[in-house]
């Protein structure tokens, strides 16, 4: 999964000090700017219609009869961006910081591997490590990222599975080409920009330096150092 860094100077918040929009969902312009118009957790583009201002802790979270991050509404730190499916899945699930793996808090390019055909898993680097384990698959929970065929509460209609099929069969192809001279890296940039799925791409070129680089770079808001540090950024 991408990790991204938002910054902490929004340029059209009602109120730059508080760093707050009303309604939220202006904030909407400022994150596409910053972190592109991708889904933070699927990787999806889709900015015109399909993505949204996604809540980290959710608004309409419940307990004990208090929506307890009502006051987070229209926060800039509490905001993503993110598709239909990993929205609803979300839905107002109660978000811990402290228990989950999050694009904008770590670095979750360690985190999450994807094999063959975008097969989503837990990193085999953090086997060792059950906190980590923890937080990840709790990520993965959280927006039910490996939901596909055969899963439970897989949907015929969640076709992020295939999206993200058919997108690493794409870069396989290019990775291809580009082994045999037959395509740049900026038309391979230009490719997953416009598909998305920055994580797909990252893995089938895992052994391109110039592809990746320019894979970081060409992504707005993507964490630059996703590949020397550490899952707490360190």
């Amino acid at each position: 999964m991408r990790p991204v860094v938002k910054g902490d100077t929004p340029k059209k918040a009602d109120n730059i000090t508080n760093k707050t929009y009303s309604p939220y969902s202006k904030a909407k312009d400022d994150l596409a700017e910053t972190i592109g118009g991708y889904c933070s957790f699927c990787e999806i583009w889709g900015y015109s219609s399909s993505i949204a201002v996604e809540h980290v802790q959710a608004k309409k979270c419940i307990e004990n009869d208090i929506e307890i991050y009502a006051h987070l509404e229209e926060v800039w730190d509490n905001f993503l961006l993110a598709c239909v499916h990993c929205n609803s899945i979300k839905s107002s699930k109660n978000v811990i910081l402290n228990n989950y793996h999050l694009p904008h808090l770590t670095n979750t390019f360690k985190c999450i591997d994807y094999g063959q055909g975008g097969i989503v898993a837990t990193a085999i680097a953090l086997n060792g490590n059950p906190q980590e384990l923890v937080k990840v698959n709790n990520l993965i929970s959280l927006v039910g990222l490996d939901r596909r065929p055969g899963k439970p509460n897989y949907s015929s209609k969640d076709r992020r599975w295939k999206n993200r099929r058919a997108t690493w069969e794409l870069a396989e192809k290019y990775l291809l080409k580009y082994n045999n001279g037959n395509a740049e890296v900026d038309t391979i940039c230009d490719l997953a920009s416009q598909r998305g799925f920055w994580s797909i791409w990252m893995k089938i070129f895992e052994n391109e330096l110039a592809v990746k680089t320019a894979l970081i770079q060409t992504f707005l808001g993507t964490f630059t150092e996703c590949e020397t540090t550490d899952v707490g950024r360190h």
